[in-house]
This record gives C-alpha cells, structure tokens and sequence, in this order.
C-alpha cells in the first residue's frame, strides 16, 4: 500500500488518489478550521463525473458540534446523517 502525504496544501485543495480507493484503503486528515463565524469544514471523496461518494461536514459552532455525512450521486444529494459530539 502505498503512502501519499501532502503538507500545508492551497484551499481549496484538489488532489487525486492514484489507481482510486480499494478495500482497506485509509484517508487520514489532519488539519484546523479557519477562524471566524464559520466554525466549520468540509471533505469530499469524488466519484466519477459529479458524483460526491463521500461528504463530511463537521461543525463546530456553538451548540451544534456535529458532524454532517451525505452522497451525491445523478439524482442529487441524498439523505443527510448527523452525528452529535456528545
């Protein structure tokens, strides 16, 4: 398995998973919000054309700290789950 890092990349930041995601395949993230009302980020795993195989949205304003998870396919997003940090 091969190991790909990239550090400090520009926002926002595209990059493409040589020979795509296989069975056991690990995507690890590391990084910080920027400041301001926001308090939130977001990841998305891209399938072919469109299609959004993975959304994660964690947000972290006050009262909320959740983490949002959707899809997106040809029949647009589907629904959403949400995942509150308790």
């Amino acid at each position: 398995m091969a190991v790909q890092t990239v550090e400090n990349p520009p926002m926002p930041f595209r990059w493409s998973i040589d020979h795509g995601m296989q069975i056991g395949s690990e995507v690890i993230l590391n990084g910080a919000t920027y400041a301001g009302q926001q308090k939130q980020s977001s990841v998305n795993l891209n399938g072919q054309g469109d299609d959004v195989v993975l959304h994660v949205n964690p947000r972290f304003k006050f009262l909320e700290d959740t983490i949002v998870l959707n899809n997106r396919s040809y029949a647009g997003w589907q629904k959403e789950e949400r995942h509150r940090n308790k």
